[in-house]
């Protein structure tokens, strides 16, 4: 198929896909003369218009001299009523000349494709909005350029140069959170939008945020709630809109995948997976932007990258060829967080002396050895609004300082506002941490309504005599920025949606939750369940008391299953630390809390050489032994391993621990039984297994933390016996 040809297909698709158009017609014969495309369009609700199209592709452009010949060649048509109007179309605009030249015939338009394209669907404004939203935000006076990861390279380059090729391979953008991927999203579709709209042949950025749905969408209900809302496109509809992706008019953003993953199933995965493959054409240009742990399996990885899935051990892939090329961002060095410090007070800092207060406060920074802290654009970010405030100090900082200093400092601000006051900061919070544990532990979402939160959570903070929609909202709004503030916990999105707008302020208000409230048996076992993210480090460094000694003491009637994980973080706790010598003398009353003090015990004071220390050793030991083997099935399970995995992973107590659990298997456990089941194949270790012979299923696989410690039955059996030292 030729050039021109190609050409006068691309004009006749996008007039059909308009329904203000009807009637299109190609290569028709009309009174001896070829016309490459007819149509009818309306004129008034009673009376059509016909077209006459001429495509001209050339190399050399249209001149006056052609614009004149085709008039007269199509003046018999005119004559006889045949045609009201003769549009000649071109890839690119005409010279000023020529456009003046066909603007003396009556009933003769020049348009390029782009003019075509906007007179069936009109991307103007909504190319403005994201022009001017960028442009007009704050962001865009202390934005900083992201890096690649472990380059200098600056992302927008990459994506310049991406954009300006011919390659439709997708690019997909990971970071962790708050690294700064909407705000170059909503960068790159400003900038995109700015040259659209002084060049109508650029392509037309389309920007999607993801994180407003919260089920797997289809492409085209995807596309037509963005564009029709409230900056409609005007003519929109799904096959116009697809016609101009397939010839390539578009860069599609995709932002906030992980977003929408949070609270998907497999099934959803699957499924928007596909459709985010589907806008994957020749012509196309699509980039994806997301957290990577949104991704937790290869399986995901597979589907979604590269459009692969396994079934049967059989290897099926869609029909899309191009698999997305991976690019991760990097954290602020430290001249780019600097610098981002100081242009944000410049931006927000309303004295006049700004820029000796920004040195100032600067210089302090570079004192603090907080690099890392600050690394992450949104950490950055808060820092900078805690800076902006005289009165606060920053010489000791930790990431839980600058996440409780920022949220003290937003709900201190709510307090500053009249209608704000009805409630104490102290009820605000602990509103905030119960929805916090909520989301993350029951809805296992971010994105909530009013009507969507618990009773249970409402009945604690809300007055059954009053308006209870007015207070719950109020409760929210509280912690809502105003247009001008500088922070806030919880921002509006849409009427009646709210968000956390970072994981990580859930995942900080999750802890404090944790810390601050008597936690039941079924918040354990979420909890330990789902133990992860930054929840960790926020309890490390929970001020008032030692967070982790507070769960601790929460196992005290705890009976449900742990992760070896989730008793390996306790067993950190630096006030169980500095008295281990006495818990080897704590009277056993739970198995977990028994787990956690050998481990402290074990860990502290088998560095030490004095004699208390070896004699706490030992008596552990002892009473570690002296468990295997009860009544108490679990607890044999738990103590078993918790010997075995010391076994394995302690060279210099092997030989102590070697003997003491040879003691335990003949004194509690059935030696005829494990000797036929160590001449068989055995299956992997996994907790809450139902068998007797659990301790030799552990001989084979002691599974970790994700770490497999690989012997076989019979050779550790020979470890223990002191035959042989074993190899780890």
């Amino acid at each position: 198929m030729s050039k021109g040809t190609d050409f006068e297909a691309q004009v006749a698709r996008l007039l059909r896909s308009s329904t203000g158009y009807r009637n299109v017609r190609e290569q028709q014969h009309i009174h001896g003369k070829n016309v490459d495309i007819i149509f009818q369009k309306q004129w008034n609700p009673h009376k059509y218009r016909t077209v006459a199209v001429e495509c001209k592709n050339w190399k050399s452009g249209v001149d006056r001299q052609a614009v004149r010949e085709m008039y007269f060649d199509y003046k018999p048509l005119f004559d006889k009523r045949e045609i009201d109007e003769l549009w000649i179309i071109t890839p690119t605009p005409v010279s000023a000349t020529v456009q003046e030249h066909a603007d003396a015939f009556i009933g003769l338009e020049i348009l390029h494709l782009g003019e075509l394209e906007q007179d069936i669907i009109d991307f103007t404004l909504y190319a403005t909005f994201l022009r001017d939203r960028f442009k007009n935000d704050p962001l865009s006076k202390y934005y900083i350029p992201a890096r690649i990861e472990n380059s200098k390279t600056v992302l927008h380059s990459k994506i310049s140069t991406w954009i300006d090729s011919k390659s439709p391979k997708p690019i997909a953008i990971w970071a962790g959170y708050g690294m700064g991927k909407t705000s170059y999203a909503s960068f790159l579709a400003s900038e995109l939008a700015t040259n659209y709209l002084s060049d109508s042949s650029k392509r037309i950025p389309i920007l999607i945020s993801l994180g407003d749905y919260y089920t797997s969408p289809r492409i085209d209900g995807l596309f037509a709630s963005t564009l029709t809302r409230d900056n409609g496109v005007h003519g929109y509809n799904f096959n116009t809109f697809w016609n101009l992706h397939e010839a390539g008019r578009f860069v599609i953003i995709l932002d906030g995948f992980d977003e929408m993953k949070h609270a998907m199933t497999k099934a959803e995965f699957s499924s928007i997976s596909k459709e985010i493959r589907k806008l994957v054409l020749p012509n196309s240009k699509v980039l994806l932007l997301g957290r990577p742990d949104a991704i937790i399996t290869g399986e995901e990885h597979n589907v979604l990258m590269k459009g692969r899935q396994q079934f049967s051990n059989v290897e099926i892939r869609d029909n899309i060829s191009a698999e997305f090329e991976e690019v991760r961002l990097d954290f602020f060095s430290k001249p780019e967080y600097l610098e981002f410090l100081r242009q944000y007070i410049s931006c927000f800092y309303d004295q006049d002396d700004a820029s000796a207060y920004s040195e100032r406060r600067l210089n302090e920074i570079r004192t603090l050895g907080v690099d890392d802290l600050i690394r992450r654009p949104v950490q950055a970010r808060m820092l900078a609004q805690i800076l902006l405030n005289p009165k606060n100090s920053i010489e000791k900082i930790s990431r839980y300082d600058l996440y409780n200093m920022f949220i003290e400092d937003c709900l201190s601000r709510e307090e500053e506002k009249p209608q704000r006051r009805k409630l104490e900061r102290s009820i605000r919070k602990r509103f905030m941490q119960d929805l916090s544990w909520w989301l993350w532990a029951i809805k296992r979402t971010r994105t909530f309504t009013v009507s969507d939160i618990p009773n249970v959570i409402t009945r604690r903070f809300v007055s059954l005599d009053q308006d209870q929609l007015g207070q719950l909202r109020e409760l929210l709004v509280g912690s809502v920025v105003e247009e001008q503030s500088i922070g806030s916990l919880v921002n509006e999105k849409d009427a009646g949606t709210f968000y956390f707008p970072h994981l990580s302020f859930t995942e900080f208000l999750v802890a404090e939750y944790l810390i601050e409230r008597d936690l039941n048996e079924t918040d354990i076992t979420i909890l330990a369940l789902s133990f992860d993210g930054e929840i960790k480090s926020f309890i490390r460094g929970y001020k008032d008391q030692d967070g982790l000694l507070k769960l601790y003491k929460d196992l005290l009637k705890y009976r449900g299953g742990l992760p070896w994980g989730f008793i390996q973080f306790l067993a950190e706790s630096k006030t169980l630390g500095t008295s281990a010598k006495t818990l080897a003398n704590n009277p056993i009353s739970n198995v977990w809390q028994f787990c956690i003090e050998f481990l402290v015990i074990i860990q502290t004071q088998s560095t030490k050489s004095e004699k208390a220390a070896k004699e706490a050793i030992d008596k552990t030991l002892s009473r570690a032994t002296n468990l295997v083997g009860l009544d108490d099935f679990r607890t044999t399970i738990v103590v078993t391993q918790l010997l075995l995995k010391t076994l394995l992973e302690r060279n210099d107590l092997r030989q102590g621990i070697a003997n003491k659990t040879l003691s335990a298997i003949f004194r509690g456990l059935n030696i005829a039984k494990i000797t036929e089941v160590i001449r068989r194949p055995l299956l992997e270790y996994r907790i809450a297994s139902d068998t007797e012979l659990l301790f030799v299923r552990m001989l084979s696989n002691v599974y970790n933390t994700g770490v497999i410690f690989k012997f076989d039955a019979a050779s550790l059996y020979k470890l223990i016996l002191g035959e042989e030292k074993g190899d780890t």
